[in-house]
């Protein structure tokens, strides 16, 4: 699979969310929308595919080969009816597990194994002395679009 293929596929995971938490579907879930925001190079890079990161028990961001896209905002609402489906058409599997710290509460973290119909590679995070340069990887990025 190819950059572009694989943003693309990041995109739709982060428009699907939309279908859950937009007051035309109806529902009291709502979430601010960063779709047009960037990736951080900084943190959380992918090797091979993507992972969605919950934050507070709600879409928080996807991982991706050239950092970590914070596409999701804050957000409303109880996303406890909505996210097994939204999990389900990513085939997501947990990959980490919630943990609760003094800043926070992050996770689980799961592998997204297909968008839909569309198969994606297993995901796989890049160690840290393996992280594109920051310029390279926003380069990179903008080369997907």
């Amino acid at each position: 699979m190819n950059d572009k293929q694989l943003l693309r596929l990041a995109k739709k995971v982060a428009n699907i969310a939309y279908e859950y938490a937009s007051p035309k579907t109806g529902s009291d879930i709502w979430l601010q929308d960063r779709r047009k925001e960037e990736v951080n190079p900084f943190y959380h890079q992918t090797k091979e595919g993507l992972f969605l990161c919950l934050y507070y028990g709600q879409p928080g961001s996807i991982y991706t080969p050239w950092g970590e896209w914070n596409c999701w905002g804050s957000g409303s609402g109880d996303w406890t009816g909505a996210m097994p489906q939204f999990l389900q058409r990513l085939g997501a599997v947990e990959a980490e597990s919630l943990k609760r710290t003094s800043m926070g509460e992050f996770g689980p973290v799961y592998a997204i194994m297909r968008v839909d119909e569309v198969s994606l590679p297993t995901p796989v995070m890049r160690e840290h002395d393996e992280f594109l340069e920051y310029d390279d990887a926003k380069k990179a990025w903008k080369r997907a679009q």
